[in-house]
């Protein structure tokens, strides 16, 4: 009995993370149609420079990224017999992902602000300051736990 409710357990989760993964690369899809045509105008026809590059890095690294983990939580791993070494490697690409993105992205902002403060140098600096120690330590902190 307590084995077919831990099975029942499992099961449960199991759905929930298959659920959550299709509604997540549903709404990201949905984000990226409905603001394409912006994209276009905005990105694409403008000039190639860093802040461009990072915008459609952070764009489309998380769509691939979502993707991916569609296909793992929809494929290879949509079962409960997942073998250790696949499931630690998956949560590795996860967290990497996330934090590769996460940092992307307060990169764009600290590039906002040192554009707000008229790309002031010293500005520049303290950000640069505040940012790299930061992304260094997250990452390899994580890395530290395999």
């Amino acid at each position: 009995m307590l084995h077919s409710l831990h099975q029942q357990k499992l099961l449960q989760n199991l759905r929930f993370r298959q659920s959550s993964t299709v509604a997540s690369i549903v709404v990201l899809l949905y984000e990226y149609i409905i603001t394409f045509r912006k994209e276009l105008r905005y990105i694409w026809r403008r000039p190639f420079k860093l802040n461009k590059a990072i915008y459609l890095f952070a764009r489309y690294f998380g769509i691939i990224v979502q993707s991916i983990n569609t296909y793992l939580a929809l494929g290879p791993h949509a079962g409960l017999s997942i073998d250790e070494r696949a499931c630690k490697r998956w949560q590795l690409f996860q967290a990497s992902s996330a934090y590769v993105l996460s940092g992307t992205l307060h990169f764009i902002l600290m590039l906002m602000v040192y554009a707000l403060h008229l790309k002031d140098w010293k500005i520049g600096i303290f950000l640069a300051f505040l940012y790299l120690p930061k992304s260094r330590c997250r990452f390899l902190s994580h890395l530290k736990l395999y």
